[in-house]
């Protein structure tokens, strides 16, 4: 039966060019056994953060040298569309692409549709080069974002102050200890594809949506334990309406950490990086109906690299 087969799976890979210090990028597709290659850029610098947007037709890239570019998959250049290094996050819909400065906060909008540029929060002055930036997301309706803004010093009684924006009147508003506690429990709205979240929330906060919303694929465990403990890490599916399964447990596997990337939207299929070591990541795809890896791999043939964070089911988007 159709369902019973694995769903094509998509990524990013990428190899070196003709010469350095360039690369070729590739959509790659995997169906039914078939690999599928397309070039979609090739780039010349080395970027600290890159993302694809969820209909795979925007592409933006980073890096402290060269700042920010953006890209129309499909159109041969990308366009260099701010001189800062900014770690960014496509909305839900697609339409936008919000990110906040790395050595001073503040958030800029990208409306790609126009084409057009807007500062929605000021950076600040940090006087000397300094990690610093803004956690924010987007709320599932692509209207609203929330923002918080970390303290520029260490200080261990400082509580970082939580903001609503609707981007499309420019209005803000602070939230509440209490509405910000909500923000991060509310179902469907804090996932790492649309979000720069605090790292406090990572452990509490490992799981994606389906594009439905209805199931949520999470990882119950601590964070990068070198020597995981039996029981310590579990592949949990969970519906909104409360049911739940676990899928795996570290008792049966030798992985030292494992990420949650994709899920179907029937809950069928789990699509996880699993790390046998930090620097040793494998593609896995989990049947929920048998609780077994039914496929991994760890490149693409001739073209090795894989954006490890930029990988999908291709489901029809609903």
């Amino acid at each position: 039966m159709l369902q019973d087969r694995i769903p094509p799976i998509g990524f990013i890979a990428s190899r070196p060019a003709w010469r350095e210090p360039y690369w070729d990028e590739y959509l790659v597709r995997f169906d039914n056994g078939q690999w599928h290659f397309r070039k979609i850029f090739v780039i010349g610098i080395i970027s600290m953060y890159a993302q694809l947007s969820r209909d795979r037709r925007w592409y933006y890239i980073s890096s402290m040298r060269d700042g920010t570019l953006l890209g129309r998959v499909g159109q041969p250049k990308m366009r260099k569309v701010d001189s800062r290094l900014l770690n960014a996050r496509f909305s839900p819909n697609n339409r936008y692409l919000l990110g906040t400065h790395h050595f001073g906060g503040g958030l800029v909008l990208f409306d790609l549709q126009r084409g057009t540029k807007r500062e929605l929060v000021p950076e600040i002055e940090m006087g000397e080069l300094s990690y610093y930036f803004y956690h924010f997301g987007w709320y599932p309706d692509s209207r609203y974002i929330w923002y918080s803004v970390p303290s520029k010093y260490v200080d261990p009684d400082y509580v970082e102050p939580f903001y609503q924006i609707d981007i499309r009147t420019g209005r803000r508003w602070h939230l509440s200890a209490q509405e910000a506690q909500a923000l991060r429990a509310a179902w469907g709205v804090i996932e790492e594809r649309y979000a720069v979240f605090p790292w406090s929330w990572y452990e509490e906060s490992r799981w994606v949506y389906s594009r439905d919303r209805q199931v949520r694929l999470r990882v119950v465990g601590p964070l990068w334990q070198p020597d995981p403990q039996p029981g310590s890490h579990k592949l949990v599916l969970e519906w909104r309406n409360g049911r739940s399964e676990v899928l795996l447990e570290r008792d049966d596997h030798n992985w030292t950490d494992i990420k949650p990337i994709d899920v179907t939207s029937n809950g069928r299929w789990a699509l996880c990086v699993a790390y046998y070591s930090w620097n040793n990541p494998v593609v896995i795809i989990v049947d929920a109906r048998t609780k077994r890896v039914e496929l991994s791999f760890s490149e693409a043939p001739g073209v090795p690299y894989i954006h490890w964070y930029s990988l999908w089911f291709e489901e029809v988007e609903k």
